[in-house]
């Protein structure tokens, strides 16, 4: 959470998987427990998925993802 929340602008699961240096399954299982406590919401889907501490700046990253903006 803490990690995301430093991201202002959203992340990925591979962003995060490298911040963390945690395996993949590990990062997305993380994900979906912050997610379901509502401390962490998702923007986007597939590819274009975006994590973020508010559904607004998940969906801003995402719609920018699709754009293929970085950041």
């Amino acid at each position: 959470h803490k990690t995301i929340k430093k991201k202002q602008s959203g992340t990925t699961v591979r962003e995060l998987k490298e911040l963390v240096g945690l395996p993949r399954a590990a990062v997305v299982r993380a994900i979906a427990a912050l997610k379901e406590s509502g401390k962490v919401f998702q923007g986007g889907e597939r590819r274009f998925a975006r994590y973020a501490t508010s559904k607004q700046a998940a969906d801003k990253a995402s719609k920018l993802a699709r754009n293929g903006k970085r950041r």
